[in-house]
């Protein structure tokens, strides 16, 4: 999932500079690359819900230890990313009241704050009588919160209160964010807690099919189909996220599907143990993809063109990610003696 959101946030970029079919890759891609902004907070919850939770129980205090790591590095890739845009701000002449939203509003910012809620929620909503209950009503509420909210604020603000708005309203808003997180967490828990993981997995199989449909169903019923293809401040609409939830049960079944069926020494075997590894990477990829494009924009400074300057940071990211990968790939399964990173 995380090379989904790098792509949905470098694609457009790239896309833009492709000349005359721009225009028409952005809209064939838009319904794809959308998934990535909910789709990472969808495996955010279910890490938590599946693999911290039990050991929560086991270990008073553990969701709390390993949220204060996430914390620790997502603040320093959002004071990274705010120096950088400092530099890139001042280069443009941007007014200083633009400053602070500019700076610090970025995905980072909702992850960095969840983070630091997260010790209270979760272990909140693993202690009710129904956790899985409690927490998909959560996410409801979250999401009105989220829309009423677009409704009573839409004021024009500056300054560190035009952050504060957009940190509440906007696409990386935190009450529509937490929504989709706590849909993953309900789903990590049901999946840790079933007895019998094949039937779950078969049920989610159907469950992801059926929400898939009815979020194109209702989507098109409700007017707003065109809307799969265009990138609105305001996308993607609510039928649009069933759609992606049903996406979401899919990709999982169809991840434990090929974790069952790949042969031990086949291409793809070893292809799916890259990415298995490469996720355990998500979250500081994730960090370090969203300073590409602003360290391409202060490098385009001194004269490169703005594409070559971008592609160069882009291509040391890949080179330093595949790198990092490979090194984890071979202390895990090719040489599993010597210390991991």
């Amino acid at each position: 999932m995380v090379l989904l959101v790098i792509a949905a946030h470098w694609g457009p970029f790239f896309i833009d500079h492709s000349g005359s079919i721009a225009g028409l890759l952005n809209q064939l891609t838009n319904p794809v690359f959308r998934l990535g902004t909910p789709g990472f907070a969808l495996i955010f919850g279910l890490r938590i819900g599946f693999n911290l939770t039990s050991r929560e129980a086991k270990s008073k205090g553990y969701i709390a230890s390993q949220m204060k790591r996430s914390v620790r590095l997502l603040g320093q890739g959002i004071i990274a990313f705010a120096i950088v845009q400092y530099f890139a701000l001042s280069a443009e002449g941007v007014p200083a009241g633009d400053w602070p939203q500019r700076a610090f509003y970025t995905v980072l910012s909702f992850y960095f704050i969840a983070a630091l809620v997260g010790p209270e929620i979760f272990p909140a909503l693993m202690r009710s009588k129904n956790a899985i209950g409690a927490s998909l009503i959560f996410a409801a509420l979250s999401l009105l919160t989220s829309t009423l909210l677009r409704f009573a604020w839409h004021s024009p603000t500056t300054g560190w209160l035009h952050l504060v708005q957009s940190l509440t309203l906007d696409k990386y808003g935190f009450f529509e964010m937490m929504s989709y997180v706590l849909v993953g967490f309900a789903t990590g828990i049901w999946l840790e807690k079933s007895a019998k993981l094949y039937d779950s997995l078969r049920m989610m199989r159907f469950a992801g099919a059926g929400l898939f449909i009815a979020g194109i169903t209702m989507s098109m019923s409700t007017g707003i189909a065109a809307r799969w293809f265009t990138n609105r401040a305001d996308d993607p609409a609510h039928p649009m996220l069933v759609t992606y939830v049903g996406v979401f049960f899919l990709l999982i079944t169809l991840a434990a599907r090929a974790n069952e069926t790949l042969g031990e020494a086949s291409i793809m075997r070893k292809a799916y143990k890259m990415l298995c590894v490469f996720g355990t990477l998500s979250l500081s990829a994730y960090v370090g993809h969203t300073l590409v494009i602003p360290l391409g924009n202060i490098l385009a400074q001194t004269g490169l063109s703005h594409l070559l300057a971008v592609s160069i940071m882009a291509a040391g990211f890949v080179i330093l990610f595949a790198a990092r990968t490979y090194r984890r790939y071979r202390a895990i399964f090719i040489d599993p003696i010597s210390p991991q990173e």
